[in-house]
């Protein structure tokens, strides 16, 4: 090879022009792993700290570029598909959006059925309760079913107050909704029962029976 080289003549060119062309294709094989390596896709991440239970607007979210490598699944790559939704745990400014982050809207927009008073297609109000039992939020989860219950002070049988709400979100801690105590449900409930959840609230003790497809 090297003897070819050092002799002109029509060997040397040929083998020069394979050389060249050779290094230009690794070239060109080094820059594509490079870019894909390093290939920056939009993606959706919170401009503010974002309490839970806030409903999303186009304040609290802009959009930035990331390496492809670093993605979740469930990123959102616009703005106009975070705003609207009701975030279920408090995020961080710079955290990444996702789906996961949002309270299902068949929650938020459905109608239901409260099975005390057996009114159908009526449209949901959402009421936030106080547990009796803080510990007992962290059991459970969105969109679970629930009957929301309480006893008197001289050991009666407890009383429902109202059935077939569905939980929007669960405080455990302080810092999951600044301002809201631990332990602070909001349910989705039908009109009437949701007024009667929030009266009860001002001076009884609630507590909540799982009763869905999670309780089965």
């Amino acid at each position: 090879m090297f003897a070819s080289l050092s002799h002109p003549g029509f060997h040397r060119s040929a083998l020069l022009r394979k050389v060249v062309a050779a290094t230009l294709m690794v070239t060109a094989v080094g820059i594509t792993v490079t870019d894909r390596l390093h290939q920056h896709i939009s993606v959706v991440v919170y401009s503010r700290n974002v309490a839970a239970g806030s409903r999303i607007t186009a304040t609290d979210v802009t959009v930035v570029h990331v390496s492809e490598s670093v993605l979740p699944q469930d990123r959102l790559a616009t703005t106009d598909a975070a705003v609207g939704n009701i975030v279920v745990a408090s995020r961080s400014r710079g955290a990444m959006v996702s789906a996961a982050d949002f309270v299902d809207s068949a929650l938020v927009s459905q109608t239901m059925t409260n099975t005390t008073s057996n009114d159908a297609g009526v449209k949901t109000h959402m009421v936030p309760i106080t547990l009796a039992d803080p510990t007992l939020a962290s059991l459970l989860r969105p969109g679970d079913t629930i009957t929301i219950i309480t006893a008197a002070d001289d050991n009666s049988a407890p009383r429902v107050i109202a059935a077939g709400g569905k939980v929007i979100f669960a405080t455990t801690k302080a810092t999951d909704f600044p301002g809201a105590t631990p332990g602070t449900v909001l349910v989705s409930l039908v009109a009437d029962s949701a007024a009667a959840v929030a009266a009860a609230s001002l001076s009884q003790p609630l507590a909540v029976v799982v009763t869905g497809d999670r309780a089965e």
